[in-house]
């Protein structure tokens, strides 16, 4: 689930029209990334043993977000991110 967050905001950091989109991507980028390595480092320290987990979401399809340019950009993207943090809240 990060690793899409973390593609999608790289690639409004390079893509996005917006000061903001830009913006909130590179703090998604930081925060997503870290978030990431703390929660393997965790899952390590605690459950090196166990088996890792099958049961992940489907990678988001990202054509429509890679396709996109300027202010169409930045509106996919905040819709996709927008979908992305529902889905991980479930």
């Amino acid at each position: 689930h990060h690793k899409d967050g973390i593609e999608m905001a790289k690639m409004a950091v390079d893509k996005g029209e917006s000061k903001e989109i830009k913006d909130m991507a590179k703090k998604i980028v930081k925060d997503q990334t870290k978030e990431l390595e703390q929660l393997q480092n965790w899952r390590e320290k605690h459950f090196s043993s166990a088996p890792k987990s099958e049961s992940m979401p489907p990678k988001m399809d990202m054509t429509s977000l890679e396709n996109a340019k300027g202010k169409e950009f930045d509106q996919k993207f905040a819709d996709m991110m927008k979908q992305h943090h529902k889905e991980g809240v479930k």
